[in-house]
């Protein structure tokens, strides 16, 4: 297995440092297991025996990059969609209370991966069209008129 981690290529300090935290966060986790998830993933794989001690760095690692990479798009996209309906970002702006909800329907409304599907658990009306219940619904095909319910969660889409 080619180590993913290694040190000859471009960036080869900042992988060896990764690369060395994830490797003292295992052995601490080994030493004095917490109640999180990082924990349960160690033990399992330890009682498995089917991952190497690199496979599960590597695994460790993705888990990192591929969290940092979501989140990163994610606050763009926020960003953008607030950009693109300034009325949302001023009332933000205004109330700060207004955060919790403007990230969960920005993150409804464009996430941050987009393959992601959603199926109806029941018949839902979104902007007078029923979506019946059981039905794949992909965010493309999203209700125009989303990007005005920043300021709030709507129930009715959260079903």
């Amino acid at each position: 297995m080619v180590d993913p981690m290694s040190t000859d290529r471009p960036g080869q300090a900042a992988c060896q440092q990764l690369r060395d935290y994830v490797e003292k966060t295992l052995e601490d986790r080994r030493r004095a297991p917490p109640d999180d998830f990082l924990s349960d993933f160690l033990r399992n794989a330890d009682a498995a025996g089917e991952l190497s001690p690199l496979e599960i760095i590597s695994q460790i690692v993705q888990l990192i990059v591929g969290g940092t990479d979501t989140t990163r798009v994610a606050i763009v996209m926020q960003l953008a969609l607030l950009l693109q309906h300034r009325e949302q970002w001023d009332a933000v702006c205004r109330d700060p209370s207004l955060i919790p909800g403007a990230v969960a329907e920005a993150m409804r409304f464009e996430p941050s991966v987009a393959s992601f599907i959603r199926v109806t658990t029941e018949d839902i009306e979104v902007g007078g069209a029923v979506l019946p219940a059981r039905r794949v619904r992909h965010p493309s095909n999203r209700p125009t008129t989303a990007a005005s319910r920043l300021r709030g969660r709507c129930p009715s889409l959260h079903r």
